[in-house]
C-alpha cells in the first residue's frame, strides 16, 4: 500500500521565501559597502605605507617585531586614527575577519523580524561559538 504523499502548506513556504529573500538582500546590502571599506582601508594603509617607506632598504639582521600599539584592536583603532599606515591596514583586515559575525548578527536579527526562532537561535549558537573560538585564541 502506498503512502499518502505528504503536501507542505502553501503558506509556510511563502513565508519561508520571504525570509530566505530578506536575509539575501540584507547580506548585499551589508557586504557591498564592507567589501568597500576593508578595500578602502587596505588600499589606502598600503599607500600610505610605501610613500613613507618604499625606497628604505630592509635590514635582514634584526627583527622588528609587531609595535606594542598594534597588539589589541583598540590599539589598532587608536592607531589608524591618527594615521599610522601598518594601523589602517591592520584595520581593514580586522573588518574582514569580523564580517562573518556581522552576517550572524544580521541573519538572526532577519529570522527573529520573522518570527523563525529556531534559527535565530541557531544563528545567535554560531556567533556565539565563534566569538568564543576569537577570545579563546582558536
Amino acid at each position: 500500500m502506498a503512502s499518502p504523499e505528504l503536501k507542505p502548506d502553501r503558506a509556510h513556504l511563502v513565508l519561508q521565501q520571504r525570509a530566505v529573500d530578506a536575509l539575501e538582500g540584507a547580506r548585499r546590502r551589508l557586504l557591498g559597502p564592507l567589501v568597500a571599506v576593508v578595500v578602502a582601508l587596505l588600499l589606502g594603509g598600503a599607500a600610505l605605507f610605501l610613500a613613507r617607506h618604499g625606497m628604505d632598504l630592509p635590514d635582514w639582521r634584526l627583527f622588528h617585531g609587531q609595535p606594542a600599539t598594534l597588539e589589541t584592536p583598540w590599539g589598532i583603532l587608536r592607531a589608524a586614527l591618527a594615521g599610522q599606515a601598518r594601523a589602517l591596514m591592520d584595520l581593514g583586515l580586522l573588518v574582514l575577519v569580523a564580517s562573518p559575525s556581522l552576517q550572524l548578527l544580521m541573519a538572526s536579527a532577519v529570522f527573529h523580524r520573522h518570527g523563525d526562532h529556531l534559527y535565530c537561535a541557531l544563528s545567535l549558537a554560531v556567533l556565539a561559538l565563534l566569538l568564543a573560538g576569537f577570545s579563546l585564541g582558536w
